[in-house]
């Protein structure tokens, strides 16, 4: 390995994001990849990257279902999917809904009344990662993205909107918080007032009764309200859809409590609910509302043996790179050749075959496979970010290994 590429990981080693304390301090964005990497093998709890922001951000969606539930997952048990951070100003949504995700995960038996039970739930974290690091309400393209649900023109909206194509929720949350400079700051959860098909009114009577749970006021929207808003937009799709607010003037821990007490009250009233309209409209909506794609079987069918690694521990890559440094200078080249076996994605063992350095960056695969492909892979700058066919992308793996290696001789 020569010199400046062995430079090169060492620096990439301590600048990965969400593996080094310097990334986790100056990016508010890497502790959520943590907690949401760390949930990686817990029983009835799946991730998937669903797309990338602006910026190039990874965007996650958390799956969390009931192992021990013997029902199929696409087809009888219902989809609930929750939004949070498309606003990346409201941050206290985003730890709320991630804290309940790791109390399902982690500790399911803690929350009384198997809340999972018959329910697929997919959290998205944080959809605006961008203006989640910077505390801003739009993205990095200035685009509001809760106005941007019928052109659906920004990275972020295109990858929810592209998992819903396929997940096909029969509920959508938005969670929000009102700031100091709204008019009107009432903890409420807002529904489609219009509309009498199932979905529209299965919305309709979960809120009311969320709201007799938790002591929320219900309100709902008019026909010609804004139908740039995801829930409304769902709802024009006879999706049930809410969006949630929390007043500013209770405090961050209370308004954490008010989202995690909607979030167990939406699942308990689709569960084991007081009205009995809603298990008869949600029947409804399960005969009208087509299954899940057969994908989310497969993602939830994730065994933790097949899954990724936990999130590694940041001092291994830097270790990493003083290695390299040492493997240069100690001459062992003979023995670099023999480890240039090409490691395998972790999830269904697919060959990688990056073209960029910062395609290896980029990649959703374990950080060791990731450190294992720098080593390995020596690349052109002007290869970055071009888009090639897959057969491409293999021809120029092979010739940049084929030029790896003969360095070595």
């Amino acid at each position: 390995m020569s010199f400046p590429l062995s430079l090169l990981c060492l620096g990439l080693a301590g600048l990965l994001p969400g593996h080094s304390p310097l990334a986790a301090a100056t990016d508010p964005y890497a502790d959520v990849i943590t907690r949401v990497e760390a949930l990686r093998g817990e029983e009835g709890a799946f991730i998937s990257s669903i797309g990338r922001s602006v910026k190039d951000r990874p965007i996650y969606a958390v799956f969390l279902t009931d192992a021990r539930d013997a029902t199929p997952i696409a087809s009888e048990r219902t989809r609930i999917m929750v939004l949070c951070g498309q606003h990346g100003g409201e941050r206290t949504p985003v730890r709320a809904a991630l804290g309940l995700a790791e109390e399902l995960a982690k500790a399911p038996d803690c929350v009384p009344g198997r809340p999972l039970r018959g329910v697929v739930m997919a959290v998205i974290p944080v959809v605006n990662p961008d203006g989640f690091v910077t505390g801003r309400r739009a993205n990095s393209a200035g685009q509001d993205l809760n106005r941007d649900w019928t052109n659906i023109s920004q990275p972020e909206t295109a990858a929810v909107w592209k998992l819903s194509k396929w997940f096909r929720p029969h509920l959508v949350i938005d969670l929000h918080e009102w700031s100091r400079s709204d008019p009107h700051r009432p903890d409420c959860v807002e529904v489609a007032g219009f509309g009498a098909d199932p979905g529209s009114r299965l919305g309709r009577l979960l809120a009311d009764e969320i709201g007799s749970r938790i002591a929320l006021k219900a309100v709902r929207c008019h026909q010609e309200s804004d139908g740039r808003l995801a829930h409304r937009r769902f709802a024009g799709l006879g999706i049930a859809g809410m969006l949630v607010e929390t007043s500013p003037n209770a405090s961050e821990a209370a308004q954490a409590r008010a989202y995690r007490s909607l979030l167990l009250s939406a699942l308990a009233s689709l569960t084991n609910p007081r009205d009995v309209r809603i298990g008869e409209c949600l029947r409804t909506v399960y005969a009208e509302r087509p299954e899940a794609d057969a994908r989310l079987e497969t993602v939830c069918r994730l065994a933790p043996a097949d899954a990724p690694i936990r999130q590694a521990p940041w001092w291994p890559a830097p270790a990493v790179g003083i290695g390299c440094l040492l493997l240069h200078s100690s001459g062992r080249r003979k023995a670099a050749r023999q480890r240039l076996a090409l490691p395998r994605a972790a999830r269904g063992g697919v060959r990688l075959f990056p073209v960029a350095l910062t395609d290896l960056v980029q990649a959703d695969i374990p950080v060791g496979d990731r450190l294992a492909l720098m080593r390995r892979c020596r690349v052109r700058p002007s290869d970055r970010g071009k888009a090639v066919s897959g057969r491409q992308v293999g021809d120029q793996f092979a010739a940049n290994l084929s030029r790896f290696r003969a360095s070595l001789t």
